[in-house]
């Protein structure tokens, strides 16, 4: 089996991921809200949300440069390829083909169940659309997927893989994909649908001798065609 990514590749991808995406975050948003409190205004929800954006914006641009920048041998050689086999290009398709059927009929599944209502993190980036839909669009559509695709797949699944098999690799990498995507305990309920997203994306990237660009050509259309529906839902086009 061979690495893909060197030991030195796979730990600045993840500390780029946990500290430029999160850490940033995280940072960037007590600056502001201690701009805030020195303004005299009340630290409620509605206050936080353009301080919320400008704080994920910024991380989310950082932090897929400093990854391109880690990673660009990886994905120039995936874009290289990618064109060389049509299976890729299926893949990819048939990819966001699948996880779109999968976002439909677990929506469809917790009707049935009498599970209503999106987890907070499709809360917050519905949120950012409606608020400032032309500075959010690229990073949900683009940057994040790129970002992700690099961490769960390309360094998160090849590690685990490493040690307990591929699928091993793939249902792993795809729990925690999915745990990052559900905030808070409330949002555990809507686990299954983001680890079936993950589990989709995996197994196209395995599928795919592991071309990186095919998870992230399917991940960049399921959050464009998300994001582009929610921009005609707001009257952002």
């Amino acid at each position: 089996m061979v690495d893909r990514y060197s030991k030195n590749q796979k730990l600045l991808v993840f500390i780029s991921y946990l500290t430029l995406y999160f850490g940033l975050q995280v940072v960037l948003l007590g600056i502001y809200t201690y701009e805030l409190s020195l303004q005299g205004i009340e630290l409620i929800p509605e206050n936080l949300i353009v301080p919320g954006i400008n704080a994920t914006f910024i991380s989310a641009v950082i932090s897929f440069l400093v990854i391109l920048l880690i990673a660009r041998k990886i994905l120039i050689e995936g874009l290289v390829t990618l064109f060389s086999k049509v299976r890729y290009i299926a893949l990819a398709l048939g990819g966001f083909a699948l996880m779109y059927i999968a976002n439909i009929g677990l929506t469809v599944l917790y009707d049935v169940l009498g599970i209503v209502g999106n987890s907070l993190n499709q809360e917050y980036l519905e949120t950012m659309i409606s608020v400032n839909p032309l500075i959010m669009a690229l990073p949900i559509a683009i940057l994040i997927p790129v970002v992700e695709e690099v961490v769960f797949r390309g360094v998160m699944l090849e590690y685990f893989e490493r040690r307990i098999g591929v699928i091993g690799g793939v249902i792993i990498s795809s729990a925690l994909f999915g745990l990052i995507h559900v905030s808070n305990a409330e949002s555990l309920v809507f686990f299954p649908i983001y680890f079936t997203l993950g589990l989709i994306l995996a197994l196209i990237y395995v599928k795919s001798n592991k071309n990186i660009l095919v998870p992230i050509i399917a991940h960049i259309l399921n959050n464009g065609i998300a994001v582009l529906a929610l921009l005609i839902m707001n009257g952002g086009l």
